[in-house]
């Protein structure tokens, strides 16, 4: 069951009729189709049995839809307001949820605001339909317990109150953390300014993931998260919305209010924090560079000699995948907003680029100490070298994996019909002589 918040219409009469009971024990649940509504843990003698539990997700989307059918009959904004701060919803979904412990809409609570509205409500109907037919009206407590005394109301009002309470301890199951995570980083400087170890696992993700311009396309407007159970869904306004996966099978959507960007925007300020709240550590890409140089030398000769089981190697790219890649990871690099950015995006796709680099280089020039030297500049660049210049990195790449290898025999031939002779006395380089210089 998929429960979003803009596609709930549940009427008012449907809840109305749920709030009718004797004693009107117990919350109001979503049915499994998440288009009705029902009255759960309504026992009164057997209150062992009132153990239906409801997550806070489901427990805001009953508010919500009670409040939008309030609205549907014409309450002015003021009175739905009014109704929202009474439950316990005066903001949005966001700062609903936030809030947390959202607890369930009691069938008591349904009772007593439409006591208190149906008035305005039953001469909006009777307006709306202009005499053409009745309109059907709304019932109150008036109607439905007329006859029952005083006394008889307020001690069914002791004993719904006293078992409510009690539900409600066994039936709610607390907000979903991965609702919270993404919250926080949604909230992120307004209402925390510290991060946890999921917000920063699910913040580089949505930061590698969503900073793509074509995350989304026309074929599939969803990316989903592997870090959290959430997959993120592009609406036609534009605006991105965030579709949990809760434990009990169910799914719940709410809107973000952001875009892409504002997405991406919202999850560098959380790695940022968290770069700069980390210990001052001096880095040396140079050291770090000669260290990787000793073990690029190390993979080609294991890859030379056949060292490597085939288990290890990686799956065969091809070269315009290769530098397409490349330069969409050189380009996020180029706009990285800080050293969170920058550390984030190195740590998710640096190691990942040199295999697929060398793997490639050692097919064109095999045993080359350039290779060394251009993987090295590649480290570089995800280390943020001023000197070097990444559209330079990637242009030297293109030309590398684009050129034809050198056919030696051709060669020759060639030599013999300009009659060119090898100079094969101590000048001769065969490294030159094989790549046709």
């Amino acid at each position: 069951m998929a429960i979003n918040l803009s596609g709930l219409n549940i009427s008012l009469d449907k809840f109305n009729k749920e709030a009718s009971g004797e004693y009107n024990i117990g919350q109001m649940k979503l049915s499994s189709d998440g288009k009705s509504v029902y009255r759960t843990n309504s026992h009164k003698t057997w209150t062992i049995l009132n153990r239906t539990k409801m997550s806070s997700e489901e427990a805001l989307a009953v508010k919500f839809a009670f409040c939008k059918a309030l609205s549907k009959e014409g309450l002015s904004n003021e009175a739905v307001n009014a109704v929202k701060a009474k439950l316990g919803i005066p903001g949005d979904a966001i700062d609903a949820l936030k809030a947390g412990n959202i607890k369930p809409l009691t069938a008591a609570e349904v009772r007593e605001v439409i006591d208190k509205y149906a008035g305005d409500i039953n001469r909006n109907r009777a307006s709306a339909a202009n005499g053409a037919r009745a309109p059907k009206l709304l019932k109150t407590s008036a109607d439905f317990y007329r006859g029952v005394g005083k006394k008889e109301m307020e001690d069914r009002a002791a004993t719904r109150n006293e078992i409510n309470v009690r539900s409600i301890g066994k039936m709610m199951t607390g907000t979903d953390r991965a609702v919270n995570t993404l919250l926080d980083i949604l909230q992120f400087g307004e209402k925390n300014v510290s991060t946890t170890p999921a917000e920063k696992r699910l913040a580089r993700e949505m930061m590698t993931k969503l900073s793509n311009p074509t995350a989304f396309n026309v074929l599939n407007n969803t990316v989903g998260m592997e870090s959290s159970p959430v997959k993120f869904v592009l609406q036609e306004n534009g605006k991105v919305a965030a579709k949990f996966r809760l434990e009990n099978g169910n799914s719940f959507a709410i809107d973000t209010g952001l875009d892409r960007k504002g997405l991406v925007d919202k999850a560098t300020d959380v790695l940022n924090a968290a770069a700069a709240a980390m210990p001052p550590r001096v880095e040396n890409p140079r050291v770090e560079r000669n260290k990787a140089d000793d073990e690029i030398m190390d993979a080609i000769n294991e890859l030379e000699s056949g060292g490597i089981e085939p288990e290890r190697k990686n799956p065969t790219m091809s070269k315009e995948d290769l530098l397409n890649g490349i330069g969409f990871v050189f380009d996020a690099l180029k706009q990285a907003r800080g050293p969170g950015e920058r550390k984030a995006l190195r740590e998710a796709n640096m190691e990942d680029v040199v295999k697929a680099l060398l793997q490639a280089l050692n097919k064109v020039r095999k045993l080359d100490n350039r290779n060394t030297q251009l993987v090295s500049n590649v480290r570089e660049v995800f280390y943020g070298n001023p000197e070097i210049e990444p559209d330079d990195v990637l242009k030297e790449i293109s030309d590398v994996l684009n050129e034809k290898s050198a056919d030696p025999f051709k060669k020759v031939e060639e030599n013999i019909m300009n009659h060119v002779e090898d100079d094969l006395d101590g000048n001769f380089k065969i490294n030159d002589f094989l790549n046709g210089n």
